[in-house]
């Protein structure tokens, strides 16, 4: 951009071509810049840089919100000390979406990661992989620049998204074997508790020695529930020690 665009010239200065010429190369150094953090912070990307989808919703297509219960999820995800991250949740949350959302992240910016989805059926799993796509879909063309996908999505299996960078994400059987043989980096059981062989798939995991073991699920009597039952409440923050979080 010429420096007379920022110095030495008002608006009446420049032409109606100039001044079009120069608000574009502000708004693709904007979108540069809102980039650079999306890399940085999943968080931005998430409530900024990228789109969910809800067609329930009359504005079917919106950024995360811009949610303390969000935020608290995701640095979780980020910063627990273990390799196991246990979620309890319910539909409002936005669990699946915000873990989906992590997940993806971390294979869109680290090479040759490998993240696999499980569920009670193959359907659900394969709706986290959906999840994976619509942020990538709706991701600032600056980072789909920089996140380039192996092929065009519409060309990739529905229980797949790979990644020109070597990572993959897919879902998987409800099979605990198939955790196994998938040799995932990430591994992420949802709506565990419903799970036919959940318990068995929650120990394959951990014996597959993967990186992130996510187990989330609302609420259900069984091995999920006996496992999370003896838990305690940890207090919620105030909204504004969580925005500055």
């Amino acid at each position: 951009m010429s420096s007379s665009y920022l110095t030495g010239s008002t608006n009446s200065d420049l032409s109606a071509g100039e001044l079009t010429t120069a608000l574009a190369e502000l708004e693709r150094e904007e979108e540069r810049l809102m980039g650079s953090l999306a890399v940085r912070d999943p968080y931005f990307w998430m409530t900024q840089c990228t789109k969910t989808r809800d067609e329930q919703h009359p504005v079917p297509y919106k950024p995360f919100p811009d949610k303390p219960y969000i935020r608290l999820v995701l640095n979780y995800l980020l910063h627990e000390g273990s390799p196991v991250r246990i979620i309890k949740k319910s539909r409002t949350m936005m669990a699946s979406w915000t873990v989906s959302a992590w997940a993806a992240h971390f294979c869109f910016t680290r090479p040759a990661t490998r993240a696999v989805f499980q569920s009670q059926d193959e359907r659900r799993a394969v709706t986290d992989i959906e999840y994976c796509k619509e942020l990538w879909k709706n991701s600032l063309p600056v980072l789909k620049e920089q996140w380039p996908v192996a092929k065009a999505i519409e060309k990739q299996a529905a229980h797949e998204l790979e990644m020109a960078n070597g990572s993959v994400m897919v879902a998987i059987s409800r099979d605990p074997n198939a955790i196994r043989s998938a040799h995932p980096s990430i591994v992420v059981l949802d709506e565990a508790a419903f799970l036919e062989q959940g318990e068995e798939s929650y120990n394959t995991a951990i014996a597959s020695k993967c990186l992130f073991l996510v187990a989330l699920s609302s609420a259900h009597p069984g091995w999920f529930a006996d496992m999370t039952g003896a838990s305690l409440p940890v207090p919620f923050p105030a909204f504004e020690q969580v925005r500055s979080g």
